[in-house]
């Protein structure tokens, strides 16, 4: 246990210091060593899967905000259409030539376009966020869960009685993974 949280902390470390810009990964290597007494071997092999998650962080970002973008667009055509339909049926509406059906579809319509009308705006807010992140390489990421993470928030609906009980678990599910680079010049292994 107490290897994983020292191999868990120093991978979180290295993951932020690449998140803030830090090139030099053989620098970042020696850091590692230093601060959490770490072989090279386990220090390469944080480095290089930190360097990883970050770029497949990255690709990832960059998939979501097309699709984002895609969604949005399809939402601003839905929503002009239902303006066109809306306006057609408050002038019907006006005159009262609305059958029996149609002050039903009238209001639900109407419910769309306003909800569009919310939607769409925060979509966009959330589209410039990823475009902000991506355009300074900054990776948005929980160890651990996010179900678990948010877990804190609700204790007893998740069987926890206390911050204090989450955060061990919590802690626990962060600290279980160790991943490291094979060597087969390595006269005992990894």
């Amino acid at each position: 246990d107490d290897g994983l949280s020292v191999y868990s902390s120093a991978y979180r470390y290295a993951f932020s210091r690449i998140d803030h810009g830090q090139r030099n990964l053989n620098q970042l290597t020696k850091d590692l060593q230093d601060e959490y007494r770490l072989k090279s071997r386990a220090a390469n092999s944080i480095v290089r899967d930190a360097k990883a998650r970050h770029q497949a962080g990255l690709e990832l970002a960059r998939a979501q905000a097309r699709d984002l973008r895609a969604s949005i667009l399809r939402k601003k055509k839905r929503m002009k259409r239902l303006q066109k339909e809306v306006e057609a049926m408050s002038k019907k509406a006006a005159s009262n030539r609305l059958n029996d059906n149609e002050p039903s579809n009238y209001r639900k319509q109407k419910h769309d376009l306003w909800r569009l009308g919310q939607l769409i705006p925060r979509l966009e807010a959330k589209l410039k966020r990823w475009k902000k992140d991506i355009e300074n390489r900054h990776v948005r990421l929980c160890f651990g869960t996010k179900k678990l993470f948010k877990a804190q928030y609700h204790l007893e609906e998740n069987g926890l009685s206390c911050h204090e009980g989450w955060k061990e678990l919590f802690v626990r599910s962060r600290d279980r993974m160790m991943y490291l680079c094979g060597k087969n010049d390595e006269k005992n292994g990894n």
